[in-house]
């Protein structure tokens, strides 16, 4: 089966799906039998789009997986979208919690769980013939604050990284003195927040602690 879909929120990917017609600005969704009924119009990505995949067309990727397969898990969907969590969460919500209930969720509960699995609502109707299905909304202040963290956290990252590169072997309060120092021009880091970068690192193999001095740090190449 080959569905896969590289469609990150924040980042670029082009979705090529043949549709009915390419005029329409909104998902049609009416009575259908299959997906590919149900997802009749929306935009294809231009060049200038190709960086961010609207909501539209993210809700319609995760309908056209129906067409290889009627049931999926929420982990395949996750792996299949190459999606993370929380935009999975937020799209498979939109399409099967809200008010229209284009999927059947099992089990049938008002939130997403990673044990859920999902079948198309061949019996979806509305009489409607556009509809729009919103995403829920996503906590703003949350997102921001999540965003300038991951942010800090790569700075304290590279910073460290370039100054056991350098410096080769250093003990943790030169580390930490010489990392504050270099981020001074951006950000004053806590010194909690170095250690447990410098413990990141280590678990993922940049640095190790001296055998002789736990105090003492080495970068590996």
């Amino acid at each position: 089966m080959n569905t896969r879909t590289q469609l990150p929120i924040r980042h670029q990917t082009k979705l090529q799906i043949q549709t009915k017609q390419w005029n329409s600005k909104r998902s049609r969704i009416h009575s259908a039998s299959s997906p590919k009924d149900l997802v009749e119009s929306y935009p294809g990505p231009s060049h200038q789009q190709q960086r961010n995949a609207s909501p539209v067309q993210l809700q319609a990727a995760l309908l056209l997986l129906f067409n290889t397969t009627d049931r999926w898990s929420y982990s395949d969907i996750v792996n299949e979208l190459n999606l993370n969590d929380d935009d999975v969460v937020r799209l498979l919500h939109s399409l099967s919690c809200a008010k229209y209930k284009i999927l059947n969720k099992e089990p049938a509960t008002k939130t997403i769980s990673p044990t859920d699995h999902f079948e198309f609502n061949s019996k979806f109707t509305d009489k409607m013939r556009r509809i729009k299905v919103p995403l829920p909304p996503v906590d703003e202040k949350k997102k921001v604050i999540e965003d300038v963290d991951k942010d800090w956290r790569y700075a304290i990252d590279a910073s460290i990284v370039r100054i056991m590169k350098s410096r080769k072997v250093l003990n943790h309060q030169q580390l930490v003195s010489e990392c504050v120092e270099q981020l001074s021009h951006m950000f004053k880091p806590g010194f909690k927040a170095i250690k447990k970068r410098i413990e990141d690192l280590i678990t993922r193999d940049y640095l190790e602690i001296d055998k002789d001095n736990p105090d003492l740090f080495k970068y590996l190449a």
